[in-house]
């Protein structure tokens, strides 16, 4: 009884409205008492039911990915948040992405303005002897962002205190 009750205390909404009517059920023909093992299988076999499949879980995993965009006032950090669980979510459920694909996805999400300027950005990258490249990763153009993101709110932050002492 003690499984039955704590597996209870987990469930939520619709599962433990189903929950509460086999409980119920069990509690009027008093199988909760006589056989709990039984009632809890029922209940678990009920929750399983509609437990989603793997191809259901990538398809909306795939899908909550394809929606993922920064919004153009979103800290980058907040969006880096947002984007490191969505590419765990996607490892998880064997939807790995090729490293090409994720600077691609990454330059398509975080913005066209953002996007543009990193793709202009050439710099020397440790280990490669002087030579200047645009971002091979997504890290490598995440870190330009911030860069960018980070020169922004010091301009801003200028014009604010150039604009408070002339008043």
């Amino acid at each position: 009884a003690d499984m039955v009750m704590t597996l209870g205390n987990c469930l939520k909404k619709n599962r433990k409205l189903m929950y509460d009517n086999i409980v119920r059920e069990a509690t009027e023909d008093e199988s909760l008492i006589d056989d709990p093992l039984q009632v809890y299988k029922k209940i678990k076999g009920k929750i399983l039911q509609h437990t989603e499949t793997a191809q259901e879980k990538q398809l909306r995993i795939r899908q909550e990915w394809k929606e993922l965009v920064r919004a153009p006032t979103e800290p980058l950090l907040d969006f880096e948040t947002w984007w490191e669980d969505a590419l765990k979510k996607m490892k998880r459920t064997g939807l790995n992405r090729t490293s090409d694909e994720m600077l691609l996805d990454y330059l398509e999400k975080v913005g066209e303005g953002y996007s543009k300027l990193i793709r202009f950005d050439k710099r020397v990258y440790p280990g490669e002897d002087g030579v200047q490249r645009i971002p091979k990763t997504w890290e490598e153009a995440h870190r330009i962002a911030f860069e960018i993101e980070k020169h922004r709110r010091d301009s801003d932050a200028l014009r604010r205190g150039i604009m408070g002492r002339s008043s």
